[in-house]
């Protein structure tokens, strides 16, 4: 959890400096996705150094910025997830570059593609919104401008049943971050229509009574 948290405040510091939070992903003129929050953020986890080397006028993946890759910020990796322990070199390598931590893309969630957000566009409180999630089986490379849909998470929690001790800490459900800094874990069999109200920026939208 406590990636998550530092995360969290990371968001929050962001906010304080640009009054929204940062987009899930900055596209360039002509509509194609450029960078990562996971970028935008380095210099709220103490990355300055890393940030000031990567270039914001090429793609995540140019020759420059790719050759930043394997500088992936523990805070992005999920100690818990042992995949790849046994694995060859350049298998346990790929792993090493995914990020366990993504966002929810969605048009009425905080990480909307037409909009930034900030704290006035939560209307059902930022302790009921979510922010971030801890994935496994939808890990993406660290740099890249990709997260997960709603459906995407709610196949990695439905997954999560699977999880033993042998790659996963924490069993079977998965940690999120919410919208006021706090970290939740929530079991494997979560109710769907709840995962949506947390996603969900939208007032109406009902959240479980014993969340």
């Amino acid at each position: 959890k406590n990636n998550l948290k530092q995360l969290g405040l990371a968001f929050l510091n962001y906010h304080a400096e640009y009054g929204s939070f940062p987009p899930a992903v900055v596209y360039d003129d002509g509509g194609r996705p450029m960078h990562s929050w996971r970028v935008l953020l380095l210099p709220y986890l103490d990355q300055q150094t890393l940030y000031s080397h990567y270039r914001f006028d090429e793609p995540w993946d140019s020759p420059t910025n790719i050759a930043l890759q394997d500088a992936i910020p523990e805070v992005y990796r999920c100690p818990g997830d042992h995949r790849g322990d046994e694995a060859s070199e350049l298998v346990r390598q790929h792993l090493h570059r995914l990020s366990n931590y993504v966002v929810v893309t969605s048009e009425d969630g905080l990480f909307s593609s037409s909009r930034m957000s900030g704290v006035t566009d939560i209307p059902d409180g930022r302790h009921h919104t979510l922010m971030t999630a801890e994935v496994r089986q939808h890990a993406v490379h660290w740099m890249s401008p990709d997260d997960v849909t709603l459906g995407e998470l709610l196949t990695d929690l439905r997954l999560s049943a699977n999880d033993d001790d042998d790659n996963c800490s924490h069993g079977p459900g998965i940690n999120i971050g919410l919208a006021d800094g706090s970290v939740r874990w929530i079991p494997h069999d979560f109710a769907e229509e709840s995962l949506r109200a947390l996603v969900s920026t939208d007032k109406a939208d009902p959240i479980p009574a014993d969340f």
